[in-house]
């Protein structure tokens, strides 16, 4: 079939878009005076003045001589932005992940009497959406997954007149609709789409979704085609209008073709779409097949429409740019003409840039509204051109950019210090001098890290400064600047002020013997934490010289030992076995007290069994999570080495993924197992120190509880990092086959980002149910099999059949990226396991969670027990 997919479906419409009103709509009527909305009487659309939805911009009305007659009254005013590069309308409130189309419309009409129209751009948010050409109409419709509760349409003047706009238009789509556009790319409308056989525009109420359909004007030689009985609209991925594809348009003998030309730029992805439903009862002996050509090139073939029902054909692979003239040609078996009842074309635009980063984005949106800054529109630091006046971005392809730098010298600033400020963590250099500022300085400015130069000079700021500041300007860490604050105490008995000596000698004589028992009680923890160290260095010291049996006594101090006998009273004499791994045998068993539990036995052929058993002990001891499975004891006996953990019902997760007749997981307690995973993980990477690589993430490494509560387990590989998770150190290879980082496989580097890879592969797994190594006719990778079926926009064949459809498609898309970002071929592109965590919980968040148990939660990360490790990372495990 080429680069083109048959779509031939015979879905009716549902009864919910049969009866879709206008409910979520935006249409804003620009440039119209007052506070009223008012009801467009043709298509019943409320229209809204934009006051709500722009802060900047001057109304204003076409010239008196433009000719708008039998045009909608909303061509007649407009809003234009004379000041400022950038300005930007808010469309909210929106629903985060659902599918939107957004059309903008301009009708110059000469409003600035320069009789010549301007041409400026257009961004979606942070990015390039079209140029408007200086043309007296212009028409822009985009097709977009809203990545947050609201969306941001900027104008940005280039310098080639004053940017203006007459209309601006949301319309939510099903989430079946246009199956191409997810929150990583959208579509762009090139040209108009075209009703053939009709002779009019449709548009709302008969597309419930507000779409223009145009009568293209057709040629003389094409004959026009209608019926009037009900025809079905077809597939639900283009829900076309009935009313659409009851007319058509056929040529007057079997032997010419239907020719459409789609020009775009050279390299522009072009997406073609043509919808059709036979509108002859044919008889016994008539039939009506066609081919499909592009630019003589066959591309599809022996099509036959369906009698009443729509069908589509579309391009599965985009076209390259250029001209390309489609024709639909009637074959040797055909009786009857080709014939097509609609018709679009789209631009396929990847959404790529990276947004500034969230928690800076929130910040400075604050601090703006707390001075009432002006000309700060879109986002803060993206696109690079059109970051704001005052604003340092840092920018790493790979990150969200950060905030830090800002410049607020000179700005007539008056009040105090915005706390809000202290929110931007990545900030270096702070300057809000020469001002009208008052008050203190916040102690909140001491938590910015990162802060080198702090420009406060010429205000008229009071109180202390933090002591910390001040210290770290004596010590040359930080470049403070505070002259011209008469009133500000530097830290000396006096301040400047009257009577603020008396005030604080209560407050210090109070505070002395509060600040003697924090010393003290500072002097006692670093004397815990010194002898802590030093019994560490002991025990270090003492199993360089040791045998290894002399090795496992270390252990005693921190849990609980078993004999030998006792492990076989538990297990029953390992009476039942639940599992096996490279370390050795897992039995079933039971404590005294109950409880049930899972003994892991080391083989006595494996030859690094031992170096494992010290490792996973020496690790398991000492790091507590909700999603590490707890570790209950051991037992060291020379000939009998085994580690006991608690008991998890539901076994492995590779267990339930594999049985294809089970349909036990549904996606919503997929997110929540993989939200679990990603949480273990990022404990081990941020939390623990010295931070901790697992190295061998896997599906039967994560087992699930009688809740289906996920939990890493299998700690034998993993490695302890002496500075952080990020630096690179050079072992030997090891892992399992499909879940081996490639990068370290090549290299012998090994990160955190090598976890987040195999964790990426477990997340395809949930997403697919199919293993990491798919075994078809040749084995392949569960990456670029998934990554094959990505382009051509089909989530179907992607997600798995046990489903059953029953999933919220943004969220799937979403998981799929997330997926994609941690597989990465190189490191440095991956995410880090915090930005995952968070990803997965946004996941979560828009996926239905009726189906989750009550007992499953999103947890805060506050409640995770952070405890530090002291561990030799010179005897790192060995290979299997």
């Amino acid at each position: 079939m080429g680069l083109w997919v048959l779509m031939i479906c015979f879905l009716a419409l549902s009864t919910t878009a049969q009866s879709q009103s206008s409910t979520g709509f935006i249409s804003i009527d620009c440039g119209l005076d007052g506070a009223t909305n008012y009801t467009e009487s043709t298509m019943n659309i409320i229209y809204s003045p934009d006051a709500l939805y722009v802060d900047a911009g001057e109304n204003r009305r076409v010239s008196p001589e433009t000719n708008l007659t039998g045009v909608f009254d909303y061509y007649k005013t407009l809003r234009s932005f004379s000041n400022g590069t950038r300005n930007c309308y808010t469309l909210q409130p929106l629903v985060k992940g659902r599918k939107y189309l957004v059309r903008a419309e301009f009708q110059y009409g000469n409003f600035d009497g320069r009789d010549s129209p301007p041409t400026f751009d257009v961004y979606l948010g942070i990015h390039f959406w079209w140029t408007v050409p200086p043309d007296e109409f212009s028409r822009l419709e985009i097709i977009v997954v809203s990545p947050g509760e609201s969306m941001q349409v900027c104008l940005v003047n280039k310098g080639l007149g004053t940017p203006y706009i007459s209309v601006l238009e949301l319309r939510p789509l099903l989430d079946s609709m246009y199956p191409l556009v997810n929150s990583s790319q959208a579509l762009v409308l090139r040209g108009d789409r075209t009703d053939h056989g009709s002779t009019g525009t449709t548009r709302y109420p008969e597309d419930p979704y507000d779409r223009i359909w145009f009568s293209p004007g057709e040629t003389e030689d094409w004959l026009p085609m209608s019926t009037d009985k009900t025809v079905e609209s077809g597939s639900r991925n283009f829900m076309v209008p009935a009313s659409v594809l009851s007319t058509a348009v056929t040529t007057p003998n079997i032997s010419e073709s239907l020719n459409f030309t789609v020009t775009g730029l050279l390299g522009e992805e072009i997406y073609v779409f043509m919808y059709f439903a036979e509108l002859q009862q044919l008889g016994m002996n008539e039939t009506r097949e066609f081919n499909v050509y592009a630019n003589s090139t066959l591309w599809f073939r022996q099509y036959r429409p369906d009698y009443l029902s729509g069908g589509a054909i579309y391009t599965s692979r985009p076209g390259t740019g250029g001209t390309t003239t489609y024709s639909l040609k009637a074959t040797r078996n055909s009786t009857l003409p080709p014939f097509i009842n609609a018709f679009e074309a789209h631009i396929l635009v990847q959404l790529s840039t990276l947004p500034t980063h969230q928690n800076d984005t929130d910040a400075v949106l604050k601090i703006k509204n707390f001075y009432k800054v002006k000309n700060w529109e879109g986002d803060p630091c993206v696109p690079k051109d059109l970051a704001w006046a005052g604003l340092g971005c840092s920018y790493d392809g790979s990150l969200n950019p950060r905030i830090v730098s800002l410049n607020l010298s000179h700005a007539g600033l008056s009040g105090g210090i915005s706390p809000f400020i202290a929110n931007l963590t990545a900030l270096v250099t702070l300057d809000l001098s020469h001002n009208n500022l008052i008050g203190e300085i916040p102690r909140d400015l001491v938590e910015l890290s990162q802060l080198k130069v702090l420009q406060l000079e010429n205000n008229d700021l009071s109180g202390y400064v933090p002591y910390i500041l001040l210290e770290k300007s004596a010590n040359k860490t930080l470049s403070l600047s505070l002259d011209g604050n008469t009133n500000l105490c530097p830290g000396t008995d006096s301040c400047g002020v009257k009577g603020r000596k008396k005030r604080v000698i209560v407050p210090i004589a109070i505070s002395i013997g509060g600040i003697l028992a924090l010393l003290s009680l500072i002097l006692i923890i670093m004397w815990r934490v010194r002898m802590r160290k030093q019994k560490d260095v002991q025990n270090i010291s003492s199993k360089k010289i040791e045998s290894s049996n002399n090795e496992q006594k270390n252990l005693h101090s921190v849990s609980s030992q078993f004999t030998f006998a006792e492990i076989v009273n538990i297990t029953k004499n390992f009476q039942q076995q639940i599992g096996k791994g490279g370390f050795g045998i897992v039995y079933h068993g039971r404590l005294k007290t109950g409880i049930e539990v899972a003994v892991k036995m080391l083989s006595k052929t494996s030859s690094q069994g031992a170096k494992e058993f010290e490792s996973e002990a020496q690790i398991l001891t000492r790091v507590h999570h909700r999603n590490l499975v707890s570790f209950l004891g051991y037992c060291n006996d020379p000939n009998n080495l085994s580690l006991v953990y608690e008991f998890m019902t539901q076994g492995t997760l590779a267990k339930h993924l594999s049985d294809n007749r089970s349909n036990d997981l549904s996606w919503s307690i997929r997110l929540k197992i993989a939200l679990d995973v990603a949480q273990g993980l990022d404990y081990l990477h941020s939390f623990c120190k010295p931070p901790i690589i697992h190295r061998d993430v896997k599906t039967t490494n994560i087992l699930l509880n009688q809740s289906l509560e996920a939990k890493l387990a299998d700690f034998g590989l993993s490695r302890l990092f002496h500075d952080d998770a990020s630096a690179c150190i050079s072992t030997a290879i090891v892992g399992t086959p499909g879940y081996l980082d490639p990068e370290y496989y090549q290299t012998s580097n090994l990160n955190a980002k090598s976890d987040i890879y195999s964790f990426g592969v477990v997340l395809f797994e949930l997403i697919t149910g199919k293993p990491p190594i798919i075994n078809s006719t040749e084995n392949i990778s569960i990456v670029p099999w998934v990554q094959s079926r990505i382009n051509r926009g089909d989530i179907t064949m992607i997600v798995d059949e046990r489903f059953e459809g029953k999933y919220n498609i943004n969220s799937m898309w979403k998981a799929i990226e997330i997926a994609v970002s941690c597989t990465a071929p190189y490191s440095i592109q991956r995410p880090t396991m915090s930005n995952v965590v968070m990803e997965l919980k946004e996941c979560l968040t828009s996926e239905t969670s009726q189906d989750i148990p009550r007992n499953f939660k999103i947890q805060e990360e506050s409640s995770v027990d952070i405890v530090p490790l002291f561990l030799d990372t010179a005897t790192g495990p060995l290979a299997r």
